[in-house]
């Protein structure tokens, strides 16, 4: 119904933007990094879902068409709502995400707030053929080191964002343990 919208940012919540579009605002649910990067007054296109229930009607907005397809392709598992969904884009890329469901890495989802064991497997299982599609076909790549290497960080405590804004300022690097090292020394400086 509502595919695509592009306008400037009102405001600003917890989890959504205000865009006016139009001389109409529309309160969109975002991920959080896509919160993070956008500043009040700037101008967004935003790729949008409309959810309607029974009491509300929702849009949730992507800043890509291949996040938006991925997040359809997420509600269509049994026990992932358009909330849930949304949450998963808190943990990692489409493609890591994806990457993690086609290889059943169970513990890479449970990361996500209200996504249990149950649920992951249900996702892994519902979605492992179809992950692929988003990528042209074929199968999806093995998870890179720098993936692997924000996970660890993770695992020993840091926050996400700061495992993966360390991870970026090393740099690519082909072996996990040399990433993990100079990664390690970026978050001790």
């Amino acid at each position: 119904m509502i595919a695509f919208l592009s306008g400037i940012i009102k405001e600003k919540e917890k989890q959504a933007l205000t865009v006016i579009v139009g001389g109409i605002g529309y309160k969109i649910f975002v991920s959080n990094k896509l919160l993070e990067e956008s500043k009040v007054g700037q101008a967004i296109e935003v790729y949008t879902h409309l959810q309607i229930r029974e009491d509300a009607w929702e849009l949730y907005g992507f800043s890509s068409r291949i996040d938006l397809d991925f997040f359809k392709l997420l509600l269509s598992v049994n026990g992932v709502g358009p909330k849930s969904a949304l949450h998963i884009f808190n943990i990692g890329t489409t493609e890591e995400i994806s990457r993690a469901i086609a290889e059943g890495d169970i513990a890479f989802l449970t990361k996500i707030s209200g996504i249990g064991r149950k649920t992951a497997e249900r996702m892994i299982l519902d979605l492992k053929n179809k992950v692929g599609v988003l990528s042209g076909g074929g199968s999806m790549p093995a998870r890179g080191a720098a993936a692997d290497v924000v996970d660890a960080l993770v695992q020993m405590g840091y926050s996400l964002a700061d495992a993966r804004s360390a991870v970026q300022k090393v740099g690519a690097q082909k072996d996990a343990g040399v990433l993990l090292k100079k990664t390690l020394a970026v978050l001790k400086t």
